[in-house]
């Protein structure tokens, strides 16, 4: 199944073997999909914005 990143708009071929494929499997149209670049980036920027800033 073809499917399309919603923040960076890459297409990827999700198959059985994908980690997401528990996501989209059974599914006609899948409209929530985030890839695994932009995942792995929304997470370190969460975790760097709750870092605190180091005093100078």
């Amino acid at each position: 199944m073809e499917v399309r990143c919603m923040l960076c708009g890459k297409k990827e071929d999700v198959t059985q073997e994908h980690p997401k494929w528990d996501e989209v499997r059974g599914k006609t149209k899948v409209v929530t999909y985030i890839c695994l670049n932009c995942t792995a980036k929304v997470r370190y920027e969460a975790n760097e914005g709750q870092k605190l800033p180091k005093p100078m």
